[in-house]
């Protein structure tokens, strides 16, 4: 808002201002990140991505994994969204003529 010329007022929405807030939060860890690196304190791309990937290997498959995996799936599965379509494709014409009998939706208290 403004008053005589100059601004006496600014309505920002709740989502603006936590925008502005993390984007600040961000702009001083990078200055901080930088000061280090400028003074050798940071790692090394090289370093870097090998921290990288010992946080991700306890998460990493193993073969033997993929291999339960897969032979968990059902036989005749399809392997793709064509290939379900496919199989609905083939559907006969009166399938579901009757129509649905789905049971009404669960009441919930509201927030």
């Amino acid at each position: 808002m403004n008053r005589n010329g100059s601004t006496t007022m600014v309505i920002d929405r709740i989502q603006d201002d936590d925008d502005k807030e993390q984007q600040l939060a961000l702009l001083k860890i990078l200055a901080l990140e930088k000061n280090d690196a400028l003074a050798g304190k940071g790692l090394s791309a090289e370093d870097f991505l090998k921290e990288l990937d010992a946080m991700d290997a306890p998460y990493k498959v193993t073969q033997e994994d993929a291999e339960a995996m897969q032979a968990a799936i059902p036989p005749n599965t399809p392997a793709s969204a064509a290939a379900v379509f496919d199989l609905l494709a083939t559907l006969p014409a009166d399938f579901m003529a009757e129509g649905r009998d789905d049971r009404p939706p669960q009441t919930r208290e509201s927030f």
